[in-house]
């Protein structure tokens, strides 16, 4: 007489877990495709003394009509707080496409050509990959989250802060997964609005760290966490020379909520 085999199947919680790590392991690899074809450019602007007004008013202009770009994440104004000269732009774009499509719009062009004689040098530009935040929702969301009735002196008294970092050959990856952990906690702090992590595109032993808080005492208190202590100590040896950082006040966008989506909730959630 034959006999029937018994099929054993797996548990269904064994099920679910199987198809949850796909799941994951699935937004895991389109995540990290997001963030490869992202255009993240820090643009360098030398003015000259007695044109930083006007440059600064036609700048938050092609801002405003930049961050209505389809494919436009962020388009950030800052200067510096002490060269006065120097105003930084953050650019980016969700891809080279769209970042592309915005040299060729009527507010860069006119703005380009407005400026043109403003400058005390020619501008320079630096690229970048996106390291942290490490979702894609940045690319579907963006600085078009105030309108003008809200509070447009919200940033003032902001802390924004680029920490820039080179760690020494062979310690890339370690030095970003570190950097990585960091922002992700550092994010979820009271006051955070921004902790973003940039990789060079032209040297990958080049990081830039981008700390945004609403205010001098809450930027305080994050050297204080356990996490940034950690952090400091884990990469203390990684430097390949010390840490230098620049702080800049707010020109665009000018709310916090353009900052971070849930500014004024308990979400933890940047916006991009």
């Amino acid at each position: 007489m034959l006999t029937r085999r018994a099929t054993i199947h797996p548990p269904r919680v064994a099920i679910r877990s199987r198809r949850a790590t796909r799941a994951r392991d699935g937004r895991r690899r389109r995540d990290a495709r997001v963030r490869a074809s992202a255009r993240i450019t820090l643009v360098r602007c030398d003015v000259k003394a007695e044109a930083m007004d006007d440059f600064l008013r036609l700048t938050e202009e092609n801002a405003r009509a930049s961050v209505r770009e389809a494919g436009n994440v962020r388009f950030d104004v800052l200067r510096d707080e002490k060269d006065r000269n120097l105003v930084t732009l953050v650019e980016i774009y969700a891809d080279d496409a769209s970042a592309a499509k915005h040299k060729e719009t009527k507010h860069y062009e006119t703005w380009r050509d407005e400026v043109a004689d403003m400058m005390a040098a020619p501008r320079s530009a630096e690229t970048y990959l996106a390291i942290e935040p490490n979702d894609d929702a940045w690319t579907y969301a963006n600085a078009v989250t105030w309108n003008e009735d809200d509070d447009q002196s919200e940033m003032v008294n902001a802390s924004c802060v680029h920490v820039h970092c080179e760690c020494a050959a062979g310690d890339e990856a370690a030095f970003a997964s570190a950097c990585a952990k960091n922002a992700s906690e550092s994010a979820l702090e009271d006051g955070n609005l921004r902790f973003d992590v940039f990789q060079s595109a032209e040297s990958a032993r080049k990081f830039l760290l981008v700390e945004v808080y609403d205010g001098a005492a809450s930027a305080v208190a994050h050297k204080s966490t356990p996490h940034y202590e950690a952090w400091r100590e884990e990469v203390a040896n990684m430097m390949a020379r010390p840490r230098q950082a620049r702080a800049y006040d707010v020109v665009f966008p000018p709310t916090k909520i353009s900052w971070r989506e849930d500014a004024c909730g308990d979400a933890c959630d940047t916006t991009w």
